[in-house]
């Protein structure tokens, strides 16, 4: 009885994430804590003109990082 040859399996080459997106996770850790220390001054020292803004700004661009944050989850759970 003849064994039938097996064929060889190549892997596929690993698809690389955008830079962007390789770049979400450690920016949103960075935001993250900048937000925390800008929020704890405020509580610490009462709001001000000057950092009630920028705080909110800083807000802001973390939750456009959190959501590219899920965006590269689910483009990396669908591979």
């Amino acid at each position: 009885m003849l064994a039938s040859p097996t064929p060889s399996v190549q892997p596929s080459s690993p698809v690389r994430l955008p830079m962007w997106l390789r770049l979400a996770r450690p920016a949103a850790f960075l935001l993250v804590i900048v937000f925390a220390g800008v929020t704890t001054y405020q509580l610490v020292t009462g709001p001000s003109l000057t950092t009630a803004p920028w705080a909110t700004m800083t807000a802001a661009v973390s939750a456009v990082w959190v959501g590219l944050l899920m965006y590269g989850a689910h483009v990396g759970a669908q591979r």
